[in-house]
C-alpha cells in the first residue's frame, strides 16, 4: 500500500475539480499553464507533484550567498515543516476557544473535567506560550 495514497487520493480530486479552468485559460492565452497541486498531510508528508514543484523552484532561484542546492533544500522543508506544526497548534487553540466559548463537559476515566482551568488542555496554554 503506498504510505501516502490519501495525499495521492486527494491531488486526484483537486485534478478533477480546476484541470478544466486550465484548459479553458490555455485555450484563450498564448502561454500556457499547467495546474499542479501542493499537498501535504497534517503530519508533514508532501504529494510527489509537490516535492517536483519545490525542487523546480529551487533549482531556477538564483543562488543566494553561494548556498548550495541541498542545503536550500533543507531550509525550505524546514521551514515548511515550521509552518505546518504551527498551524497546527493553531487549530487545537481554536478548537480551544470553541470548547471554552459552548463550556463542554469532558469525561475521562469516569473523571469529569467540569473546570477547563485544571483539565487536560493545560497542554493548549502550553501550546499557546511555545508559538507566540
Amino acid at each position: 500500500m503506498n504510505k501516502n495514497a490519501a495525499i495521492d487520493a486527494y491531488a486526484q480530486k483537486k485534478h478533477e475539480k480546476y484541470d478544466h479552468h486550465v484548459l479553458e485559460w490555455n485555450n484563450d492565452h498564448i502561454r500556457k499553464a499547467k495546474f499542479i497541486p501542493v499537498i501535504a498531510d497534517s503530519f508533514g508528508a508532501w504529494s510527489q507533484d509537490s516535492v517536483d514543484v519545490f525542487d523546480l523552484i529551487l533549482k531556477r532561484a538564483p543562488e543566494r550567498n553561494e548556498i548550495s542546492y541541498s542545503i536550500r533544500k533543507i531550509f525550505l522543508y524546514a521551514k515548511l515543516s515550521t509552518s505546518i506544526q504551527r498551524n497546527n497548534a493553531r487549530s487545537i487553540l481554536n478548537k480551544q476557544q470553541q470548547i471554552k466559548v459552548f463550556n463542554i463537559s469532558y469525561r475521562n476515566d469516569n473523571y469529569e473535567y467540569n473546570n477547563l482551568n485544571n483539565s487536560p488542555l493545560k497542554l493548549v496554554d502550553n501550546i499557546r506560550k511555545f508559538i507566540s
